[in-house]
C-alpha cells in the first residue's frame, strides 16, 4: 500500500487513526496493539505471503536482544549481525551474486525467482543498531510489545528513516505520546499534504521526462550534450522530490499518530561541499553508515590515508545497501572519492588559510554540488554500464555540444510533437510530445523551487527529534500554525487528490530499496 493511494488515504489512514486514539483511551499498551497490528496489515497489504518473514525478524531479533542485554556476549551480537544480513543478502544479493559467477566463470548456477520484500532493508539496518547499541550500553532492552512497535511503525517500515531506539523508544514509554495532541495532529496533516504534492505533483510529472530519456538510452548509439542534461536533471529532481515527498509524508504520520520521528531530508541540493550533502541527504542513512561502519573501521583516528579508505569503503557498502547491481556499487565509489576530494580541499583550505566572498562560495558550491551529484545519479538510474557510459559521454561534450536539431525544427513539426504519443527521433536526438524547448522552462522552474524555497521543516517549523529527552514530547514543542499555512496545506491536498483520481499513483523510489 503507497501512501500517495487513495486506498490509503480514503480508507486505511482514517481507519488506523480512529482505531488508535479510541483505543488509546482504552489502555496505553492496547493502543501500542493496535498500530502494531495495523502496521502489519499495511505491510501485508503489499504482498501477505511475505508477513511470516518480518514477523519472524522481530521474534528472532527479540530473543536474541535478550541474550544480549543479559550477558554482554559479543557472540550473540555476531550471531545477531550474521543472521539479519543472512536473510537481506539472500532476498537482496543472491541472484546479483550468482549473475556474478555466471559472467565471470564457467559456472552454470540457476538463478531463483525471488521477490524482493519491501522495507527490508530499512528494518535490517534498524535491528542490527539495536543490538549494536544494547551491547555498547547505549541502551537498554524493551518490552516485546515496545520492540514491534519501533520495527514495525508503517510511517518509518517501508522506506526510513532509520531511526535509533533512543529516540523512539522513549517515547513509547511516555503515556503523553498516544494522546491526542491538536498541534502535532494538524502539523502532520500538512506535512503530509506537503509530501503529497512533492511526490504526485511534481516527482511524478518530472517523472516522465527522466523515464522517457533513460529508456530512450538502449536503442540509441550516441547522446546529444543538451537531452543528455535535460534527462539526467529531470532525474535529479525526480528522485530528488519523490525522497523528499516520502520523507514529509512519514514524519507528517509520525506526528498525527504522536510519534516524533528524526529528519531524514534536508534541502541536499542546497549544499556547497559534498560534504555537506551527505549531512543533508538521507541524513539517518548516513548516520547509521558513520556510527556503524566508518566509526568501527577505524574512522579518523589513523590518519588521512586510513581515513579516506575508510570513507571510501563506507561509501561502496553504501552503494550496495541500494541495490544489487554493479551500476550501485560504482555510484557509492563515485560518492567515496567526491568524499575524499572534498575531505581533502578542506584540509588544505584550512592550512593555508584561504578565504573567499560568501556569496562566491555558496554559488560555486552549489553549482560544483549539483554537477557532481547529477553526474553520479546517471550510475544509479541507468540500466547497466554501456548506457551510463553513453550518457556520462554526452554530459561531457564527447558527442558535441551543439544542441539537438529538435529545438530548431519549425513551429509545425513541434506542434506535431507536442500532441504525438511515440517517440521521434532525429540523427541520434530524440523528443516524445512532452520534450520539447517549450517544456526547458519547466525543469528551470522546479530548480528555482528546489535552490529558493524554504524546506518543509521550516515552513511548519518541525525541529526533528533529539535523544532521550524526557519533555521533548510536550505540546509545546509543537506551535500551532496559523490560519495561512493550514489553508495552503489544504490547498495542497486538494490538488494532489484531485491528480489521484486522475490518474493512478506511482511507487516511491525508495521503495526499491
Amino acid at each position: 500500500m503507497l501512501f500517495n493511494s487513495l486506498d490509503f488515504i480514503c480508507w486505511f489512514l482514517p481507519a488506523s487513526l480512529i482505531l488508535f486514539f479510541i483505543s488509546a483511551k482504552i489502555s496505553f499498551n492496547f493502543a501500542k496493539l493496535t498500530l502494531i497490528v495495523s502496521s502489519l496489515f499495511f505491510y501485508s497489504w503489499w504482498n501477505p505471503a511475505y508477513l511470516y518473514l518480518i514477523i519472524l525478524s522481530i521474534l528472532t531479533n527479540f530473543i536474541l536482544a535478550n541474550y544480549i542485554s543479559k550477558s554482554k556476549n559479543r557472540l550473540f551480537l555476531y550471531v545477531s549481525i550474521f543472521i539479519n544480513l543472512g536473510i537481506l543478502g539472500y532476498y537482496k544479493y543472491y541472484n546479483f551474486f550468482i549473475d556474478t559467477i555466471i559472467e565471470t566463470s564457467a559456472f552454470n548456477i540457476d538463478t531463483l525467482k525471488i521477490i524482493l520484500p519491501l522495507g527490508i532493508s530499512f528494518f535490517t539496518f534498524q535491528q542490527i543498531a539495536y543490538h549494536v547499541d544494547l551491547y555498547r550500553n547505549k541502551s537498554k532492552k524493551s518490552s516485546i510489545i515496545d520492540f514491534s512497535l519501533f520495527v514495525s511503525f508503517f510511517p518509518q517500515l517501508i522506506a526510513g528513516p532509520i531511526v535509533h531506539n533512543s529516540e523512539i523508544l522513549p517515547q513509547l514509554c511516555n503515556k503523553t505520546t498516544f494522546t491526542f495532541n491538536s498541534s502535532k495532529f494538524i502539523s502532520g496533516l500538512c506535512l503530509f499534504s506537503i509530501g503529497l504534492f512533492k511526490k504526485v505533483i511534481i516527482a511524478d510529472s518530472i517523472a516522465i521526462y527522466a523515464n522517457c530519456f533513460f529508456d530512450s538510452v538502449i536503442n540509441t548509439n550516441k547522446i546529444m550534450f543538451a537531452e543528455s542534461w535535460f534527462g539526467t536533471t529531470a532525474f535529479a529532481l525526480q528522485i530528488y522530490f519523490d525522497f523528499s515527498g516520502y520523507s514529509d509524508m512519514a514524519i507528517g504520520l509520525g506526528l498525527m499518530f504522536g510519534i516524533l520521528l528524526p529528519i531524514n531530508f534536508n534541502s541536499p541540493y542546497k549544499s556547497i561541499t559534498i560534504i555537506e550533502f551527505w549531512k543533508r541527504w538521507h541524513i539517518t542513512l548516513s548516520r547509521f553508515l558513520k556510527d556503524y561502519i566508518y566509526i568501527p573501521l577505524g574512522g579518523n583516528r589513523h590518519g588521512s590515508l586510513k581515513k579516506y579508505l575508510n570513507l571510501f569503503i563506507t561509501m561502496i557498502l553504501g552503494g550496495v545497501w541500494h541495490g544489487a547491481s554493479w551500476t550501485f556499487v560504482l555510484w557509492g565509489g563515485i560518492h567515496g572519492l567526491y568524499l575524499i576530494i572534498s575531505h581533502y580541499v578542506r584540509s588544505q583550505t584550512k592550512r593555508f588559510n584561504v578565504k573567499k566572498s560568501d556569496y562566491l562560495n555558496i554559488i560555486l558550491g552549489r553549482m560544483s554540488v549539483y554537477l557532481m551529484v547529477t553526474i553520479a545519479w546517471v550510475f544509479f538510474r541507468a540500466e547497466n554500464f554501456d548506457n551510463a557510459q553513453k550518457i556520462v559521454q554526452g554530459m561531457l561534450g564527447f558527442n558535441g555540444i551543439d544542441l539537438p536539431r529538435f529545438l530548431s525544427l519549425p513551429s509545425d513539426v513541434l506542434l506535431l510533437n507536442i500532441v504525438s504519443e511515440n517517440m521521434i527521433r532525429f540523427n541520434g536526438a530524440f523528443t516524445m510530445g512532452i520534450f520539447n524547448y517549450q517544456n526547458i522552462p519547466v525543469l528551470f522552474i522546479t530548480l528555482i523551487i528546489t535552490y529558493l524555497f524554504p524546506n518543509s521543516n521550516l515552513w511548519i517549523e518541525y525541529k526533528g527529534q533529539k535523544k532521550a529527552i524526557s519533555n521533548l514530547y510536550h505540546s509545546a514543542q509543537f506551535k500551532s500554525l496559523n490560519k495561512r499555512k493550514c489553508f495552503w496545506g489544504g490547498i495542497l491536498f486538494f490538488i494532489s487528490i484531485k491528480s489521484l483520481f486522475d490518474d493512478t499513483s506511482s511507487e516511491f523510489l525508495y521503495y526499491n530499496f
